[in-house]
């Protein structure tokens, strides 16, 4: 059986696609979000949240040319949420969860957000294999920078110059993503960039799929210092991150 789709989440995501800007349902009117930037772009939605008199939001997103139109995606404070496409009559349930688009949206209202997915150690590896892959592109050309100075680009690295030595260190600290999004919070993120602010704005699920968004996938960056790195030392990077995963 088809779910109905609330009609004024369908109107809300319709005058999104025609005013090209992220709009609210505030006593049965639709009326402009402000944004902390002049771009429409449903990024921007980043920090802004909304008071109770809004019921639903709608933003357009995805990618389209001087004749078409983009999508939209409209929630409400039930946490229905809609894909409509300007194109097509009827609309599409969200049912997936753990999108950033989503999980903009649901901030946007003050909901919650699914639960973290990864562990923050994850995140200390995709940070390690950027700035190894952004070291190497920066040295000459056949000349890789060597193993103990791509050792010490680990986050948790304390001077250990052997994969075993940073897979202890990764093994004996104890962290949570309550904990990074506590320090964000103090001091921001400088690699996104996330300001203290920006971070507060976040809760644990969207901050943690964020910052992990913010990141080139690992294993294509893995794949590609395969070809850059000394095959000793691709050895090494490679084992470090095997014996991480046990």
């Amino acid at each position: 059986m088809t779910r109905p789709v609330p009609r004024y989440l369908h109107r809300l995501a319709r005058a999104a696609i025609r005013q090209d800007r992220p709009v609210g349902l505030a006593d049965n009117t639709v009326v402009a979000l402000t944004l902390g930037h002049s771009s429409p772009d449903w990024t921007h939605v980043h920090g802004v949240r909304c008071g109770p008199e809004v019921r639903a939001i709608a933003y357009p997103f995805g990618w389209c040319d001087e004749f078409d139109m983009p999508l939209a995606l409209a929630i409400n404070r039930s946490d229905t949420a809609i894909v409509v496409d300007p194109h097509r009559a009827d609309a599409l349930f969200v049912d997936d969860g753990e999108s950033l688009l989503i999980d903009a949206a649901r901030r946007v209202l003050g909901l919650p957000t699914p639960a973290p997915g990864a562990t923050p150690l994850h995140l200390n590896d995709m940070v390690w294999l950027h700035r190894i892959f952004e070291l190497t592109l920066d040295s000459p050309l056949g000349e890789p920078p060597p193993w103990p100075l791509l050792a010490c680009l680990h986050p948790l690295s304390d001077g250990s110059h052997t994969p075993e030595g940073l897979r202890h260190r990764r093994g004996a600290l104890r962290t949570d993503w309550q904990s990074v999004h506590q320090l964000a919070q103090a001091t921001g993120v400088d690699w996104v960039p996330l300001t203290p602010t920006g971070a507060a704005w976040f809760d644990l699920g969207s901050f943690s799929r964020w910052l992990l968004a913010s990141l080139p996938d690992p294993a294509t960056v893995l794949r590609e210092l395969g070809e850059l790195l000394r095959p000793s030392d691709y050895t090494r990077v490679a084992g470090t991150l095997a014996l991480s995963e046990r």
